[in-house]
């Protein structure tokens, strides 16, 4: 608590601080530890509109996977979309590519995150990645070598319940 106050306090001091992006950064980190999840958001999000600096990047990957949190769906999928343009590490460009997947199903296009899903499929990450063959009816549909199957059919549905 007492960090997050000193960060407020320079905040409102230095308004155009040469740390300004640093301090939204480790006010966001606090804020989500404190489980204040929207105002992290907030603080994520100054930071990606700096848009300079080392933090810029975890920034927009904490900023695009809280919005998802909160159902900010639309919000999530253009935070992804930044982070694969900004992205310099190859785990947060996959990163992003999954993410997208997530974001465009639950905004409700199909049809993206089915290219998502194509472009996942394809990275060489080294962990398992559940990825649909399809999407039907707001209905993820995976194929009977994933690891959920549980399906007498041959196939596992994940749907997207809003989150709860």
């Amino acid at each position: 608590r007492e960090a997050l106050v000193s960060l407020k306090n320079y905040l409102t001091k230095y308004p155009n601080g040469s740390r300004l992006s640093q301090a939204y950064f480790y006010e966001a980190e606090c804020l989500k530890m404190t489980s204040s999840i929207e105002a992290a958001a907030d603080a994520y999000h100054q930071v990606m509109l700096i848009g300079e600096g080392s933090f810029s990047e975890l920034a927009t990957l904490n900023y695009a996977n809280l919005c998802l949190v909160l159902e900010k769906n639309q919000e999530a999928v253009l935070a992804y979309e930044t982070l694969s343009s900004i992205a310099k590490l190859d785990n947060n460009r996959q990163l992003a590519e999954v993410g997208k997947m997530r974001a465009y199903f639950r905004a409700g296009n199909a049809a993206k995150a089915l290219a998502c899903a194509e472009r996942v499929r394809k990275l060489e990450t080294g962990a398992e990645i559940r990825v649909p063959l399809f999407i039907d009816e707001g209905e993820m549909i995976f194929d009977d070598d994933d690891p959920m199957y549980d399906d007498e059919e041959g196939v596992v549905r994940l749907v997207y319940n809003g989150g709860n």
